[in-house]
């Protein structure tokens, strides 16, 4: 949102100036008569209520009932932090769980469960083939890191 001096809002017309909103964070939109905006598919990252779509002027946002509220730019920024989190999280899963099918074949194979064993085993490997899938995302460079690496080799 650009942000306007007293000066420059007082020499635009009346039509023109910027409105305050009444949505502030940590407001309660439950309090209002009617939908601040129109309603999203988007989730709000701290909350995962709903999202409505706010516009003033030529500024975008997004709020959510309980007050919540993002630029479009922000909301790109959470999901792909909250995106990278679970993708961390899956990862270390799938590490944590390819050695304990391991173990597990190792313990059901020594009581005598063939079948037991056999299924454990195939699943160890499985599981690491999905936690290199998972790091090899993890490693690759975005297309925001390329973007920058083209602007630092064209200055």
């Amino acid at each position: 949102m650009m942000v306007r001096t007293e000066e420059e809002v007082s020499a635009v017309g009346d039509e023109e100036k910027i409105e305050e909103s009444a949505l502030e964070p940590g407001f309660d939109i439950g309090r209002l008569d009617e939908a601040p905006g129109d309603p999203t598919v988007f989730r709000c990252p701290e909350c995962g209520r709903a999202l409505w779509e706010l516009e003033n002027g030529g500024a975008h946002g997004y709020v959510c009932h309980v007050g919540h509220s993002f630029s479009a730019e922000s909301l790109l920024t959470q999901q792909s932090d909250h995106v990278e989190r679970a993708l961390w999280s899956a990862l270390r899963l799938l590490e944590e769980r390819a050695p304990l099918n391991e173990r597990l074949a190792q313990r059901v194979g020594t009581q005598g469960l063939a079948k037991s064993k056999a299924q454990f085993a195939s699943t160890a490997p499985r599981t690491s083939e999905e936690a290199d899938v998972i790091r090899a995302i993890l490693q690759s460079p975005t297309e925001e890191a390329d973007e920058e690496q083209e602007e630092d080799a064209a200055a």
